[in-house]
């Protein structure tokens, strides 16, 4: 058992253990978490901080990821006595995606897949933009890219080369075709 005491994004969070007097940093195992200067990341962090800050729950450690971070499940006890998953809640607000890697075929993992596609049918949260996903990449695969732009050694920008943008480069490199303008057009700008 543990609590809330800070909410550092929209996936990670600082975990309180009473019994031992530890600070665990957490973050929901299953979750994609989101860049910290994204619309949605800002918006399910608000959501966390102002709903789970000071929050009893119940902690269970899977594994550690690179940065010291618990990959955990998180589940939510309220003063009133309803149980429930954070991640589940996050799914079905929109305000996290599932992370692919992660899912496996157990109940939880169902439970998330239709959470998440109850809350994408209905245009919430990050469902509600939808260009947002209209290319998602799939672990495990190799995509053609150009870089665009190297900002640092580890930030940098790519153009996917697929279908449509073969398309794009298609009509760009087309002839254009020359408009037939009236001859009294160019007469119109002239300050008559």
């Amino acid at each position: 058992e543990g609590i809330i005491e800070f909410v550092a994004s929209s996936s990670k969070f600082y975990v309180f253990i009473p019994k031992f007097g530890y600070l665990l940093r957490s973050e929901i195992n299953g979750i994609l978490p989101y860049q910290p200067n994204d619309k949605f990341a800002i918006e399910a962090r608000n959501y966390c901080a102002s709903h789970y800050t000071q929050s009893n729950i119940l902690i269970t450690p899977t594994e550690v990821d690179k940065y010291g971070y618990f990959l955990s499940k998180i589940v939510i006890k309220t003063f009133y006595g309803k149980v429930f998953g954070l991640a589940e809640d996050l799914i079905q607000n929109g305000l996290a995606e599932i992370y692919n890697k992660f899912i496996n075929s157990d109940s939880d993992d169902t439970t998330l897949l239709t959470l998440q596609r109850d809350a994408c049918q209905n245009g919430v949260g990050v469902w509600s933009d939808k260009t947002r996903h209209d290319y998602e990449l799939q672990a495990k695969t190799v995509e053609k890219v150009k870089v665009i732009s190297i900002w640092n050694p580890v930030k940098y920008s790519l153009q996917l080369l697929d279908h449509e943008m073969a398309q794009i480069n298609k009509a760009l490199s087309e002839q254009l075709v020359p408009i037939n303008m009236p001859q009294d057009f160019p007469r119109l700008h002239n300050n008559d």
